[in-house]
């Protein structure tokens, strides 16, 4: 677990840091999976007015790249550098998947846990219970 946008040592974030996220998704343990999302990432507003926060691959330690952000309740998405202004309302929060954008089908989300994934002449193979 990492956190982004938070300085301990600063008094006047009495809410705790904003941004958490993982170099994994919540569905696989997979790592460095092209199809799988590199990361998920779910900002929180605990504040009692609504916030503006910001993403990019940078406060995300991920490699330079394009990047595909999914919003994970509503299957709306963008590119990672296009966040620049996520409106949060207050006690609220937003999750997101971060995919690298590289020509490479996509598995955005799965209410399974997804174990390997293999590419086939017809498409990919998915190992999942």
């Amino acid at each position: 677990m990492f956190f982004t946008d938070y300085n301990y040592r600063d008094e006047t974030q009495i809410y705790g840091p904003p941004v958490w996220f993982i170099c994994m998704l919540h569905f696989s343990l997979l790592k460095e999976c092209l199809s799988l999302p590199f990361c998920t990432v779910v900002i929180f507003n605990l504040g009692e007015v609504p916030s503006v926060y910001n993403l990019n691959a940078e406060k995300l330690f991920l490699p330079k790249a394009h990047y595909l952000a999914t919003k994970r309740w509503s299957g709306e998405t963008s590119l990672l550098g296009e966040l620049t202004d996520i409106n949060i309302l207050t006690h609220d929060c937003k999750l997101f998947s971060i995919n690298l954008i590289d020509g490479a089908p996509q598995i955005l989300d799965a209410n399974i846990k997804v174990n390997s994934v293999h590419q086939s002449n017809q498409g990919y193979i998915l190992n999942c219970t």
